[in-house]
């Protein structure tokens, strides 16, 4: 059986992997720090984003594995900036998610000004939601022009 490759789901893949990988990388390495270098810290975050809900930790592992199954089969519909923001997103609900299930929370390291505490996987996820909107505001737009040049 031959298998053709998709080099944009490839390149889509490698990118989340990276930064799933340095998610990872820089949550071992906060862990050893004595005491912040610059904008890298070190904390625990057993809420969801920016610190929301704190000690909602199990019922975030449950929305963590339902959001995976869920990313993982749309994204088998879809190809594109579609895919590549539904691969950020899953890199960053994983690497989150592992931590949730290992460390008791999220590990977040990165402390700028008075902004909450956050992570490289906060960001993928926010720039994948941000992507899909995007794509699906343009969708609507194209469909609202289209129709609207039909009408004349």
């Amino acid at each position: 059986m031959v298998y053709e490759i998709d080099m944009k789901k490839t390149v889509a893949i490698t990118i989340a992997t990276i930064a799933f990988v340095l998610d990872q990388a820089l949550k071992i390495g906060s862990t050893q720090l004595q005491t912040p270098i610059g904008i890298y810290t070190h904390t625990i975050n057993s809420g969801i984003t920016f610190g929301f809900l704190p000690g909602a930790n199990v019922a975030m592992v449950l929305i963590s594995v339902a959001a995976l199954a869920l990313l993982v089969y749309a994204s088998q519909q879809e190809t594109g900036l579609a895919y590549f923001s539904l691969a950020l997103i899953t890199a960053g609900v994983a690497s989150n998610g592992i931590d949730r299930v290992v460390h008791g929370g999220v590990i977040d390291y990165i402390r700028i000004g008075t902004f909450p505490i956050f992570n490289i996987a906060d960001t993928v996820i926010i720039c994948g939601v941000a992507l899909l909107i995007g794509l699906e505001v343009e969708k609507r737009f194209q469909k609202s022009s289209k129709s609207s040049r039909s009408s004349r």
